[in-house]
This record gives structure tokens, C-alpha cells and sequence, in this order.
């Protein structure tokens, strides 16, 4: 939908008739409303000068029009739809524009299409480059969807973006998350997680233990035990590790308890407590003080005599009583 101008009159019915000296030549201006834009302008005979199919999106448009004779000029709006790629990658679509031609997008182009009719377009996102993963879309219909089809219904004007860059794959292991900024959200814990980010972004990882685990510490792409920054030149993977506390105890007498193998200190103030890795195959022995002998244990999987067997799969204390 739109209007016309005319001599400083404005036209916004279907029809509007003026009368002009014959040889007289004018300017149309044409006004496309918000959402639509100009598709095609016609010109039938007696009025020349006005023919014109738009294939990018228009939403002000000129013509001079000559008056031979009694004749008509015809304005047509439709819908625009501008198509980018963000990045390495490719977006493809139908049906095609008024030019005829299907939509087909490289990287970091955009091409645009009009339609004088409402068709039911479908875009769809190619990845071109290993490296660069699609993401999402951007913008209209298909607004932060991941699906690489877009369905979209040409009843208004749109610009949609696919969304294409380096895959950031986050493995966390242990009773933690790791919190991933943009797009400010939690990996884990014991999961994996792959983002996409645009190239040569600066993604930020935080790791918080949770109660009863210890982080100790980044692989990959990050080390030490602070705030990971990761720039996405390529694609990148990044691991988180988290340990589970194992507290030893003594009640009823005196013993001393060795593990293990040995895990990390939990706590420079807590020298009973060491934590390990998911799955840890841990051993505890006990050596009583003269005449005493460790009469049950608590927090173990098996038991025999003074040796204490677990598998470490949470936070937990073992307890000899002695």
C-alpha cells in the first residue's frame, strides 16, 4: 500500500483522475507506507515515461510522466525482503523477486527481492567454510531461531541476517557450571556445550564450583584457574574441571588415614579434605593406634579390614570408627 503525489496533491485512493494539457509532462512521486515498498510502475498509452520493475527494496520512487493522451499510469507496492550473510556462509531462497531471479547470498553480502504479491518464501543457511558454523537467524520471522530453514510469509517487508562463525565447544566435568559471556548463560555441570560466535570475538568463561567441588582448573584453549578469555580466530574447545571434596574423619579413638591416589587440597584450613576428578577409583587405609582396630566404616563403597573402597561420584566423607 501507498500513495501518490501529484502537483502537491496527494493521492492514496485506488484511483485518482487528473486533467493535463495535452504534451504536458509531470512528476509522480510515489510513497510506499511503512512495511511496504514500491514494486512497479506502468504506464499505459497515452502516458509515457513511467515503466520501471524494482528489484531492491524502494520506498520513494520518481517518474515523469508525458501526457500524449488520455492514458493511465499504474503504481504497484508490494513487500521487500533484504537477505544477508553474516560471516563465511551462504543463504539461498524462492521464490525469486520481481526480476525472477532465486536469492542467493555469500559472505558477508546482501541481496535484495520485491514481491507484488504475498508468496510464502523459504530461505535456507549453507555452510561453506569447516570452520564457520551456522548460528541463527537475525531479524524477521525466524528471529534467533538455529534451524537452517526459514519459512517466511511475504505480507510485509523484512531484512533477515543468517548468522555464521566459529564453534566454541565447552566441556565441563564435575559438580560446576561454567558461565559463558555473551551469551550469558550456563554450561554444565557434567555437560557439553557448543556456541558460535562470530569471528574474532571475545568470549569470556567463568568457572563457580559448586558447594562440595573444587575447579581446578582449565584445558584447551584456556589454563590456569582465573577468568578464561578466549578469542574466536577459529574454532576452538575449551575444558572446565571440577573435583569432588572427599572429607576423612576418625571418631571413637586414634588412627591415621592415608589415600589413594592423592587429590588437591580443598583448603590450605581444612587438612583432612582433599578433592578428586568424577569417577576417581579412591582408596582410604587406616593404621589404628596401638590395641585399637577400625570397628565399621562410613561413606564407602566396599570394605576389608583397615581399606576402604569408593568411587568418587559426589561430595562425601569417609569416616573410620575406630
Amino acid at each position: 500500500s501507498g500513495s501518490v503525489e501529484l502537483r502537491d496533491e496527494l493521492c492514496d485512493n485506488p484511483t485518482c483522475t487528473y486533467e493535463l494539457p495535452q504534451g504536458r509532462t509531470v512528476e509522480l512521486r510515489m510513497l510506499a507506507d511503512p512495511g511496504a515498498v514500491v514494486a512497479r510502475l506502468t504506464s499505459a498509452p497515452g502516458a509515457e515515461g513511467c515503466n520501471e520493475t524494482f528489484v531492491t527494496t524502494t520506498t520513494t520512487a520518481t517518474c515523469a510522466a508525458t501526457v500524449a493522451s488520455s492514458g493511465r499510469v499504474t503504481t504497484t507496492f508490494g513487500y521487500g525482503l533484504d537477505v544477508a550473510v553474516e560471516g563465511e556462509g551462504r543463504s539461498t531462497g524462492s521464490p525469486g523477486g520481481l526480476d525472477g531471479i532465486p536469492i542467493d547470498c555469500g559472505s558477508n553480502q546482501m541481496r535484495s527481492a520485491v514481491y507484488d504479491d504475498e508468496p510464502t518464501g523459504t530461505l535456507t543457511a549453507e555452510q561453506t567454510n569447516g570452520d564457520w558454523q551456522f548460528s541463527t537467524w537475525s531479524g524477521g520471522p525466524c528471529d534467533g531461531s538455529s534451524d537452517v530453514t526459514c519459512t517466511l510469509q511475504m505480507n510485509d517487508s523484512y531484512r533477515v541476517a543468517a548468522r555464521f562463525g566459529y564453534e566454541l565447544t565447552i566441556d565441563v566435568a564435575g559438580d560446576g557450571p561454567v558461565r559463558v559471556d555473551p551469551p550469558g548463560r550456563d554450561c554444565g555441570p557434567n555437560a557439553q556445550c557448543v556456541e558460535t560466535f562470530g569471528a574474532n570475538q571475545q568470549v569470556m568463561l567463568t568457572a563457580s564450583a559448586n558447594t562440595g567441588a573444587v575447579f581446578t582448573g582449565w584445558t584447551g584453549a584456556c589454563s590456569g584457574t582465573g577468568v578464561c578469555m578466549v578469542p574466536l580466530d577459529r574454532a576452538l574447545s575449551v575444558g572446565a574441571a571440577f573435583n569432588y571434596e572427599v572429607e576423612q574423619a576418625v571418631t571413637g579413638g586414634a588412627a591415621t588415614l592415608n589415600r589413594a591416589p592423592a587429590g588437591v587440597d580443598c583448603d590450605p584450613a581444612r587438612i583432612t579434605c582433599q578433592a578428586h576428578p568424577p569417577a576417581t577409583g579412591l582408596t582410604i587405609n587406616a593404621a589404628p593406634a596401638a590395641g585399637a582396630s577400625v570397628i565399621e566404616w562410613q561413606g564407602c563403597d566396599t570394605t576389608n579390614g583397615n581399606q576402604c573402597s569408593l568411587e568418587v561420584q559426589q561430595a562425601t566423607t569417609v569416616t573410620a570408627v575406630v
